[in-house]
């Protein structure tokens, strides 16, 4: 490989117009072996500019040698995805989203189209998996996922020149629009669902999601020693590791998803006793610390609310909703309540970005947002006072 550069009389811009002056352009040239081993050279003049030849020469390089192409030539997507799992999905990206996009290589995509080689993957295989996760009423997000999951492995296999073509981007596949998100709990729903609960430390699981808003790590990742009785306040430091974490790490415990996520909430007067009981019903009962542990003291698993949640609403007879809907719950009838964002915002660990952009709210405005930042503890007290007063009245 090399790029030579070469004086022109009349150089040409990266447009190709002539500029009627003289110039320095470059000209690439790559030696390459076909399939059969004879050797070849590849040439292109002319470039207006060193980085538009070097760019160029990455591009041909990979697609003359092939060499990424032999590396998976007789591979199926089953044996590619395996290796691309390995490689890069476990080595940078979330361990939550590894291991959801492990679950669904294995639970969808190798059962109906992992024994086909990569290279003759097409588009109606693609589209092949979205009619059958359809047709076997899987969830438009789960087929949404399983499209992703696919469009970005296959687009790297394209970029390292193992396929020449992404056969996602060809697809047909067409997800009907998601049906609205079900309507959060009001108040006196709240309320009911708060009486009805009959064991304690579910009790308080559903005290911290629906008053509160924490999400379900933030829940189960609570240790005791974040609760501070004394000064009326809990801190949000870490959540339960999900299981690919725990195995790389070695630890049931993992950051929280965000900076902002770090928060500092009030223990109000309404909730004081539920933390009182549950601090005293796992005090020494749980070698890890934890605040909420299955009944011998071992951590449960993230997906332990998303699937016992359910049965509980309809053991009850209550209306359905996701165990995240309760946060959800929390910061709608909080912000009916005091109509306070901001505060709502850091009392759920959200971002002030991310909030204003939601709200499409001006970024003209960080003098504001400054001042209020001050009065931002003593907010929080006042606007989960209020929430808690109307739900326990």
């Amino acid at each position: 490989m090399s790029i030579q550069p070469r004086q022109v009389k009349n150089k040409k811009d990266e447009n190709h117009v002539p500029t009627h002056k003289p110039g320095t352009v470059y000209d690439v040239f790559i030696s390459y072996k076909d399939a059969n081993g004879n050797r070849h050279t590849y040439g292109k003049r002319g470039f207006a500019t060193k980085s538009l030849a070097m760019q160029h020469e990455a591009e041909m390089f990979v697609t003359l040698n092939r060499s990424g192409s032999r590396k998976y030539y007789n591979a199926t997507l089953g044996e590619y995805l395996q290796d691309w799992l390995a490689e890069y999905a476990y080595n940078y990206l979330a361990p939550s989203t590894y291991q959801g996009y492990l679950s669904c290589f294995r639970q969808h995509i190798m059962p109906s189209i992992g024994s086909i080689k990569l290279r003759k993957v097409t588009a109606s295989d693609i589209d092949k998996i979205c009619t059958e996760m359809m047709h076997q009423g899987y969830a438009v997000s789960s087929q949404r996922h399983a499209y992703r999951v696919l469009s970005v492995s296959l687009e790297h296999a394209r970029k390292h020149g193992y396929i020449d073509v992404n056969p996602v981007r060809n697809s047909f596949a067409r997800f009907k629009i998601t049906k609205r998100a079900d309507e959060p709990y009001s108040i006196s729903e709240v309320r009911k669902l708060l009486d009805a609960v009959s064991d304690p430390q579910m009790h308080f699981i559903v005290m911290l999601a629906a008053l509160y808003g924490l999400r379900r790590g933030e829940i189960y990742g609570l240790q005791i020693q974040d609760i501070d009785l004394e000064n009326h306040c809990f801190t949000v430091s870490q959540q339960l590791a999900c299981c690919a974490e725990r195995k790389r790490t070695g630890s049931i415990l993992a950051p929280l998803k965000t900076s902002t996520s770090y928060r500092t909430l009030p223990i109000t007067d309404l909730t004081y006793p539920c933390f009182v009981r549950q601090v005293e019903m796992r005090s020494g009962s749980s070698a890890s610390g934890l605040l909420i542990t299955q009944p011998d003291g071992q951590p449960y698993s993230v997906s332990h609310l998303s699937e016992h949640f359910p049965l509980l609403l309809e053991s009850l007879q209550f209306r359905k909703i996701r165990f995240h809907d309760l946060r959800r719950s929390a910061a709608t009838n909080m912000h009916e309540l005091t109509g306070d964002y901001l505060t709502i915002g850091a009392i759920l660990g959200h971002s002030f970005k991310g909030i204003t952009v939601a709200l499409d709210i001006p970024a003209c405005v960080p003098e504001i947002i400054g001042q209020y930042i001050t009065l931002k503890d003593s907010r929080k007290q006042y606007v989960l006072e209020a929430y808690h007063k109307a739900v326990y009245s």
